[in-house]
């Protein structure tokens, strides 16, 4: 389907007004209000209906309605009509034509005292069209440039609870009013098709960014269970052609079975085998070691084989950071041995996750212990996000205090596959999220 995208034009050819003038525009909206220039050559412009009513040469409009091609769809749809301002609504257009079409033409006979001028106009309307789709499953991310198409892959990391969407809109959004997207979901590609009345997996409405970004969370779709996804544009002309593209994998996040260490978990952290330590303690092999490493404001004491572990001042809210997963490089490089287990736990106050947050006043780049970052300088501050290859799963705040811009950028990765973005307003707040190549708006 072609996409109309010019400005309004109409010629008249001023040498002989018994020719038929022309023009042609696009429209956003199924009701469509014309609005006549009507010029008389004695007394000049007619504005408004009183004008024209009070215009001793101009005596009466009709209207035809017409087929993109020209030709007459429905004569006489206005006669003898005494205004030069009309209206032709969706109800109107489907009487017309028996169901609603966007592309359409009028033709405009102005009767004078000396003679008859007519004028067509055809407006032109667009739907939604999807120039690609990334979609990010539990197996990674991979792309389509159209419906049915072969993946072609664009990162190898998967996630699970929620599915990620971005489409890619051909159109330029100021000929198409978009309205909102719907995604269906079948175990076949060519199941959808052959649905009557089918139930859309997921619905939002649409921006008018060409490029936008969606998550369909756990319970919308199967887990693991390849799907094919079904997009289906909106816009307030009608429906795009919809894409089909798959399978996809969706994974819901697991379930813990157990909140403790057990001999199944102890090969993953490189130990070969679990001791139990009770209150009345237990004698160590001389192969083992239990050590204890004291953080922040923690002491740890030993006499005579007891170990006391105590906060002398206090444990206070600026010692509590946050929780990173380590990769296992990661884990290796602080653990001495195979047979030594670091950890903190204490499961049985429910306290909540404590993040850093800091206030700048000048450009600043953002470090993987930041988490919110407050904006408060005196002039426009430029935000720069650290690698999105390297913080994969990290998610930044930005707030903006003040009525100055805060320009953000990354220093590897786009951001909403722009290079950057822009808070213009003050109390205004972005949060991003790498997905290990790029950074998206949560």
């Amino acid at each position: 389907m072609p996409l109309y995208e010019f400005t309004p034009s109409f010629t008249v050819d001023q040498t002989d007004l018994s020719l038929t003038s022309t023009g042609s525009g696009v429209h956003l909206k199924k009701d469509v209000t014309v609005n006549l220039g009507i010029l008389d050559r004695i007394s000049g412009g007619v504005a408004g209906n009183e004008e024209l009513l009070a215009n001793p040469y101009v005596n009466s409009v009709s209207v035809d309605i017409l087929n993109i091609d020209g030709t007459v769809k429905f004569q006489n749809y206005l006669t003898n009509y005494k205004s030069n301002i009309f209206s032709i609504t969706e109800y109107n257009n489907i009487n017309v034509f028996g169901q609603y079409t966007k592309d359409f033409g009028i033709k405009a006979t102005v009767s004078e005292s000396s003679q008859i001028n007519s004028s067509e106009f055809y407006f032109y309307g667009n739907v939604p069209e999807f120039s690609g789709i990334t979609i990010r499953d539990s197996t990674g991310t991979t792309s389509h440039s159209s419906s049915a198409s072969s993946k072609t892959a664009v990162n190898a990391s998967g996630q699970t609870g929620v599915l990620t969407s971005t489409v890619t809109f051909n159109n330029n959004t100021a000929y198409t009013a978009f309205d909102r997207l719907e995604i269906y979901s079948s175990t076949g590609s060519d199941e959808f098709t052959n649905q009557i009345n089918p139930t859309a997996a997921f619905s939002n409405s649409l921006t008018s960014e060409t490029i936008q970004s969606f998550n369909i969370n756990e319970g919308a779709l199967p887990s693991d269970t390849g799907v094919y996804l079904h997009f289906v544009p909106y816009g307030q002309l009608g429906t795009g052609e919809a894409w089909t593209v798959g399978p996809y994998t969706f994974k819901d996040n697991p379930i813990p079975t157990n909140r403790f260490i057990t001999t199944e978990d102890i090969a993953d952290l490189g130990g070969s085998d679990v001791r139990t330590v009770t209150a009345g303690g237990n004698t160590l092999d001389s192969s083992e070691t239990l050590a204890f490493i004291a953080g922040s404001n923690i002491q740890i004491t030993e006499s005579s084989g007891e170990v006391t572990i105590a906060s002398p001042s206090g444990v206070v809210s600026d010692d509590v950071n946050f929780i990173v997963k380590l990769t296992q490089a990661e884990y290796d490089a602080i653990t001495p041995d195979s047979n030594t287990l670091y950890f903190i736990s204490d499961e049985s106050t429910n306290s909540p996750v404590v993040n850093p947050i800091k206030t700048v006043t000048s450009n600043y780049t953002i470090t993987d212990t930041d988490h919110t970052v407050l904006v408060n300088g005196s002039a426009s501050t430029d935000i720069t996000l650290p690698s999105a290859v390297n913080n994969s799963n990290y998610v930044y705040n930005i707030k903006n205090l003040t009525t100055e811009a805060v320009n953000i950028s990354s220093t590897v990765g786009l951001i909403d596959l722009s290079s950057s973005e822009t808070i213009n307003s003050r109390f205004q707040s972005l949060t991003v999220q790498s997905d290990g190549s790029n950074w998206y708006i949560i």
